[in-house]
């Protein structure tokens, strides 16, 4: 079931699991203390014109997960924009991943990203 216009805040976060394949549109996900996206065992999820913001990851992905983010805003988190581990992807395109305290991205040895047109 597709997500449009919701704003999770606070202590929630947006977490893709167990081969779910969630659409989030229009979403605005802040202020979390670890992540505000979460994707792992195998979950994907699409995030489009979303903002990610106010935490300590914008996007951590681990463990097969493998989400793609599209012309979101993934801003002002306390560490890195994105972070891959090992044995997870993510795709990220057309983004603005500007004011990341440790930058855009950091893949651990294993993972994979994929990006293109991005503003870091």
């Amino acid at each position: 079931m597709p997500a449009s216009t919701c704003i999770p805040r606070g202590r929630a976060s947006s977490t893709v699991y167990n081969g779910t394949n969630p659409s989030f549109t229009n979403c605005e996900i802040h202020d979390n203390k670890l992540c505000g996206v979460q994707a792992r065992d195998g979950g994907r999820g699409t995030f489009e014109d979303c903002k990610i913001y106010g935490h300590k990851i914008g996007v951590f992905v681990t463990n097969k997960g493998s989400p793609l983010l599209r012309r979101c805003q993934v801003k002002n988190n306390t560490d890195l924009g994105v972070f891959v581990d090992k044995d997870a992807e993510a795709t990220v395109e057309d983004c603005d991943l500007r004011g990341n305290r440790n930058g855009a991205f950091g893949v651990d040895p294993g993972g994979k990203l994929h990006k293109a047109r991005n503003n870091e």
